[in-house]
């Protein structure tokens, strides 16, 4: 297969496993209750702004950043 091909379906690929991881890590941030208790800061933003997506607690940022290296990984 040619370079370019091959770097546009990696391309592909990786931006479809990062999109589904972050589906994944939400998800189960309004599933389990243990994952609700760090992601209810989020949520309780009392007026929304651009920077209201950036209000997330530490331990959410490190295990959304550990579920993406697993899937892109894989």
């Amino acid at each position: 297969m040619p370079t370019g091909v091959i770097t546009v379906l990696t391309t592909i690929s990786l931006f479809i496993a990062y999109e589904f991881a972050y589906w994944l890590d939400h998800w189960a941030m309004h599933r389990f209750k243990a994952a609700w208790a760090f992601h209810q800061v989020h949520h309780g933003a009392e007026s929304l702004s651009l920077l209201t997506i950036a209000r997330v607690h530490p331990i959410e940022t490190i295990g959304f950043y550990n579920l993406v290296a697993i899937i892109m990984g894989a």
